[in-house]
């Protein structure tokens, strides 16, 4: 069952077992028109914050149905590792493919950043319809890849103030094309080998400028180069992303432990 990833719903809250959910018309028309469940069919549901247990889809009544909550499922599919990415806005349908793949990847957040190089410029009474855009494609991507949490997209901040929460973080990369970038790898020093927070900076088109990086660098981040060739910066932020995920996380096969008999 934790398997079918499509049967996967997020809800508000998640009750106790024995209680029901009931849904509203756009998540009865996603089971009932789109996945084509029957009343009987079993289901995962989520709250986006780690907990899911599954359920059981009751019979529909005036074009809505109900969840009876079973029991609880212990969650193996978020990372040990909390990561969150600082991302220099992009046009749109960058912006969105980037939180799509961070989304499925598993990152805990992603931060939009506005740089000295930056080129989307919204109204300010605009940005609450983007980032409820944002917001979906993230919930959507976290359901279709099976976590139990939805990746959390703030409102845009400044490089500066991102950087001002160093505390927040066990570990800060600044990934980059740049001069800086031959300066490091991606290791952190002995104390830190097994962080639980990790921030992975990553600029717009063009980059962060030269004194982006120099105050990112100042602030204690550490440099990562992302090689020879030129990327895009959605690229670069999907495999920044991979790279720390695959290095402090879960993407990688486990280290086979020796056995008690060698």
């Amino acid at each position: 069952m934790t398997g079918r990833t499509s049967r996967r719903l997020f809800v508000d809250t998640l009750p106790c077992q024995g209680e029901e959910i009931p849904l509203g018309s756009a998540e009865t028309h996603y089971l009932c028109n789109v996945l084509r469940l029957r009343p009987g069919a079993r289901l995962l549901l989520c709250d986006g914050s780690g907990r899911q247990a599954e359920g059981v889809l009751q019979d529909v009544r005036e074009g809505r149905a109900r969840v009876a909550v079973q029991s609880e499922i212990p969650a193996q599919t978020e990372a040990p590792v909390s990561v969150h990415l600082g991302i220099g806005l992009l046009k749109a349908p960058k912006m969105d493919l980037v939180i799509q793949k961070v989304s499925e990847l598993g990152v805990e957040a992603i931060h939009p950043l506005t740089t000295s190089r930056t080129v989307p410029s919204l109204a300010p009474q605009k940005w609450e319809g983007r980032l409820a855009r944002w917001r979906k494609i993230a919930r959507e991507a976290s359901r279709q890849s099976g976590r139990t949490r939805v990746a959390q997209v703030d409102l845009p901040t400044t490089l500066e103030r991102i950087l001002e929460r160093k505390n927040s973080f066990d570990l800060r990369f600044l990934f980059s094309l740049g001069p800086c970038a031959a300066r490091g790898e991606l290791e952190p020093p002995p104390e830190l080998a097994q962080p639980r927070s990790i921030l992975v900076l990553v600029g717009p088109e063009g980059g962060f400028s030269p004194d982006e990086e120099q105050a990112a660098l100042s602030s204690g981040c550490l440099p990562v180069g992302l090689g020879p060739r030129t990327l895009r910066a959605e690229t670069a932020a999907i495999l920044a992303v991979g790279l720390v995920l695959y290095r402090f996380g879960d993407l990688r096969p486990p280290v086979p432990q020796p056995s008690e008999s060698s």
